[in-house]
């Protein structure tokens, strides 16, 4: 159905027919969908949105498209989606580095920076809750504590009275947890 349609409009086909128009827009948005997943997964922005803008340049494929060079839709429809996909990402790269200035003199983060980071801190969170007590406790002493923040692994084996090699090992495996705890929420 879908090389049916886009091989049809490859031949001259009158472009103010809508059922050809909407055929070749229905049979290109598997497509769509597919690019979108695949731009999220890689870019981390949400699958919507890339989505929307693939179809925005899906609609300006239709309008500028003449079938002349031999070139099918679907390709021509693939460029101008990413076209516009990489000109949101631009947008928003642009708008998330804009460090906005108030009359205090102070830096305004914007309002999807600071969600993020809330959103991280409570990653962080939640995997710092499925480690066992000691890791759990080496890893507050080392970067949370109020005084003698990154405290060494040799100054926290003086402290809690276990040996060095032991506090290394638990150290690590405290922060392959936390990492993989971190990759099943990605």
């Amino acid at each position: 159905m879908v090389n049916n349609v886009i091989g049809t409009f490859n031949k001259k086909i009158e472009m103010h027919n809508l059922s050809q128009r909407h055929g070749l827009i229905t049979s290109c948005l598997p497509m769509m969908h597919a690019l979108s997943i695949k731009i999220a997964r890689k870019t981390g922005y949400p699958r919507e949105d890339l989505f929307q803008e693939s179809v925005l340049g899906l609609l300006r494929a239709l309008e500028f498209y003449k079938g002349k060079n031999g070139a099918k839709f679907s390709t021509y429809a693939y460029f101008w989606a990413m076209s516009f996909i990489s000109n949101y990402i631009d947008r928003e790269e642009k708008n998330a580095n804009c460090v906005c200035h108030e009359n205090t003199g102070k830096t305004a983060q914007s309002p999807e920076y600071i969600l993020l980071e809330k959103e991280m801190k409570n990653m962080l969170n939640v995997s710092l809750l499925h480690l066992k007590p000691i890791q759990l406790k080496i890893i507050r002493l080392r970067f949370f504590a109020d005084q003698n923040q990154n405290r060494s692994l040799e100054k926290l084996s003086a402290e809690l009275c276990i040996e060095k090699t032991k506090i290394k090992r638990i150290y690590r495996s405290a922060l392959l947890n936390l990492r993989s705890k971190y990759n099943e929420y990605r």
